[in-house]
């Protein structure tokens, strides 16, 4: 695949562009402690892949929160606010992101973070603008891991899934979009380099931002 041959580029946030999986691992037992509630041994295990929104649902539902379940996600979002805008870009993303712009891609975002914090994150890093629409798959309450939330943008943008490439990290979306055969590259990161002969298995398409430069000589 060469990564700059399509015109439509949908890529994720977390762990794509910047580099919060660390941060993000964990963060349903930090979630829980901020609310005076010990954790159960592996619930960041079983729940490190799903949307905000879905997390929410769970932890609303094993823990009696007594809130409804937005009520727990914009609980969550709070206690993510007091971190999430100090969030670096990863190495190789924002030259990624001018390289995309300098050949005139459409470049859209796709992300399970609520849109209010994806702003925040945006306009901390000065990136807002190279993005022509921004969507949270929480706020839809779409799925990346059954692929409803790639469709729902595609057809959004009126572009054919042919010329359009996803730039993810999840190895969820992955198997979601090799279902769909839409076009995908997989970031390496933090949260998948235990997947790597998984990933392999599904794409040869797995880099880091900087060897996608790199390969393209840039």
């Amino acid at each position: 695949m060469n990564v700059f041959d399509f015109d439509y580029y949908i890529l994720d946030y977390d762990g794509t562009l910047i580099d919060s999986m660390p941060i993000w691992y964990g963060f349903a037992t930090k979630y829980l402690e901020y609310m005076g509630i010990k954790a159960k041994p592996g619930l960041d295990d079983r729940i490190k892949y799903l949307s905000n929104y879905d997390t929410a649902k769970i932890l609303n539902y094993e823990y009696n929160l007594n809130m409804t379940d937005r009520e727990v996600l914009d609980s969550i979002n709070k206690f993510v606010l007091t971190v999430y805008p100090s969030i670096p870009l990863k190495e190789g993303a924002l030259e990624f992101l001018n390289e995309l712009k300098r050949r005139n891609k459409k470049i859209y975002l796709l992300s399970a973070t609520p849109k209010s914090l994806l702003l925040m994150s945006m306009k901390a890093l000065g990136i807002r603008d190279y993005f022509i629409d921004i969507y949270s798959s929480s706020d839809l309450r779409l799925s990346k891991e059954t692929g409803s939330a790639f469709t729902y943008v595609i057809d959004a943008i009126k572009a054919n899934r042919t010329n359009v490439l996803i730039v993810e990290d999840s190895t969820l979306a992955l198997v979601a979009c090799k279902k769909l055969n839409y076009n995908i590259l997989m970031m390496k990161d933090f949260s998948n380099k235990d997947k790597e002969e998984f990933i392999l298995s599904k794409t040869k398409d797995y880099y880091t931002l900087n060897e996608i430069l790199e390969k393209e000589n840039l």
